[in-house]
């Protein structure tokens, strides 16, 4: 079976896109497609193959505190957080309306739709650490 380069053709709206080959009887040809804002991108290896990234998984921010509110906001989405409560009383995690208990010396791991704003509410004394993923 032949190897194929990948070529650059244009759509309909002359916007540049990617004709991925695959090898078959016949030569078909696929043309990925962006999706969400425009950011994303398809990730081709010298291979052929294509990689990704799972969303929930990319470290962007670690914190720990104690006591009181801690707001965060970020300025891209995330959609990852894990939270461990050291503390002797329960805290609370509040991403996109949903607010997630978390008991003394309990762990919270956990992907949401895309957020860009965590509220974790502890008890005066209470200790606690955060990680929040992209």
């Amino acid at each position: 079976m032949a190897q194929h380069d990948i070529s650059l053709s244009t759509d309909a709206d002359n916007q540049k896109t990617t004709a991925i080959p695959i090898t078959t009887n016949s030569y078909d040809w696929i043309t990925p497609v962006l999706v969400g804002d425009g950011t994303n991108k398809l990730l081709i290896n010298n291979d052929g193959s294509l990689s990704f990234v799972q969303i929930g998984t990319i470290v962007k921010d670690s914190f720990r505190a104690t006591g009181g509110n801690t707001n965060k906001t970020y300025a891209t989405d995330m959609h990852g957080v894990s939270v461990i409560n050291d503390g002797a009383e329960e805290i609370t995690l509040s991403i996109n309306g949903i607010n997630i208990p978390i008991g003394p010396d309990e762990s919270f791991d956990g992907n949401f739709e895309a957020f860009k704003d965590i509220n974790i509410t502890a008890g005066a004394s209470t200790a606690y650490r955060a990680v929040v993923r992209m």
